[in-house]
C-alpha cells in the first residue's frame, strides 16, 4: 500500500508540472503565496493557468447537472481542500441550478471573514453552514423543498434581502444520545479509492 501511495505521488507530481509552482499531492496541496483573502481564492480558483482543478471541474458540469439535484453539498474540512472546494463550488454557482452549501471544519474557522465578504457568497455558494451540520441541513433541505425563508435554518450563512452576508443563529447542543447513527445507504462505497472497505469513527 506504502509503495502504491508513492506511486501515486509521482504521478501527481507529473500533473502538477504546468501549473508549477502549484503541487498537488495525495493529502496535501501546495499553493506558494496565495494570500487566504476571498480576493485573492476567488482569482485563483477561476485563473485555468494556475488551477489544476478548474478544467477537471468545468469537463463535469453536464455529469453533474444529469443528476438534476436541488441542493449540493460540499464539505471543506481542511486547508488542502479549500482550493478544490471552492472551484468546483464556483463552477457549480456559476452553471445555476441548484443551491449550493458549503459546511465543514475549515469554514468555521473562517466566520468572521464570511460575515464581512457578501463577494464570497456571490461567487461560491448560496449558504454556508457553520458548526455541526446535521440538525442545518435537514432544516435547509425542508426550507428549499418547500420555498421557505433561510433565516429559520440554524447555523447559515446567506446574503439578506440587503444582499448582504448574514448569520442565521447558533445551532442547538443536541444531546449526544439524542443523535441517529449515521446512515450509509445509497453510498456507492465500492466507488471509494481503497482496496478494502474502511468504515472510521472520528472522536475529540
Amino acid at each position: 500500500l506504502t509503495e502504491a501511495f508513492v506511486t501515486i505521488d509521482r504521478a501527481l507530481d507529473l500533473v502538477s508540472l504546468p501549473y508549477w509552482p502549484v503541487r498537488v499531492h495525495f493529502n496535501d496541496l501546495q499553493i506558494p503565496a496565495l494570500p487566504l483573502t476571498v480576493e485573492a481564492v476567488r482569482g485563483f480558483a477561476l485563473n485555468q493557468e494556475e488551477n489544476p482543478f478548474l478544467e477537471y471541474f468545468r469537463s463535469r458540469m453536464s455529469e453533474i447537472q444529469a443528476f438534476r439535484p436541488d441542493v449540493i453539498g460540499i464539505s471543506i474540512n481542511g486547508h488542502a481542500q479549500l482550493v478544490p472546494g471552492l472551484t468546483l463550488a464556483a463552477q457549480l454557482k456559476k452553471a445555476g441550478g441548484p443551491h449550493v452549501t458549503l459546511g465543514g471544519n475549515h469554514l468555521v474557522r473562517i466566520k468572521d471573514g464570511l460575515l464581512r465578504s457578501a463577494d464570497f457568497l456571490e461567487t461560491f455558494a448560496d449558504s454556508v453552514i457553520l458548526g455541526e451540520g446535521e440538525a442545518p441541513l435537514d432544516r435547509l433541505l425542508e426550507v428549499i423543498e418547500h420555498s421557505l425563508d433561510l433565516s429559520t435554518v440554524p447555523g447559515l450563512v446567506r446574503l439578506d434581502r440587503d444582499r448582504r452576508a448574514a448569520y442565521t443563529f447558533d445551532v442547538p447542543a443536541r444531546p449526544l444520545d439524542g443523535r441517529s447513527r449515521p446512515s450509509l445507504e445509497g453510498l456507492p462505497l465500492q466507488d471509494y479509492f481503497s482496496p478494502e472497505l474502511v468504515l472510521t469513527t472520528r472522536t475529540s
